[in-house]
């Protein structure tokens, strides 16, 4: 089961860890994933944590879908999707 973020939607989840949370107490074997977390949305630990959280719940069943967003228009900080270029988002430092 997949469940995308899409905002302002009377149908379609906002918050798709919390749903996918509260799919995994209710299934044993459904494959979960989220189509796409908007990382520019959220903090980055906070993302690490409730998708662990769900991992745990989930018997290790959750798939983990981020991206950076698509449509400018819909984003609290545009700037953001003007600026950034067409590499990796986030990177980890080098020791």
């Amino acid at each position: 089961m997949w469940l995308g973020e899409h905002h302002n939607n009377r149908t379609l989840y906002p918050a798709p860890l919390i749903g996918l949370a509260a799919i995994a107490g209710r299934t044993r074997t459904v494959r979960l994933g989220t189509a796409v977390l908007l990382l520019p949305l959220y903090q980055p630990l906070a993302v690490a944590e409730e998708g662990a959280m769900v991992d745990m719940i989930s018997a290790g069943r959750l798939i983990l879908g981020v991206g950076a967003g698509y449509a400018p228009e819909g984003s609290s900080r545009p700037s953001t999707y003007r600026s950034r270029s067409a590499g990796a988002v986030w990177k980890r430092p080098c020791p």
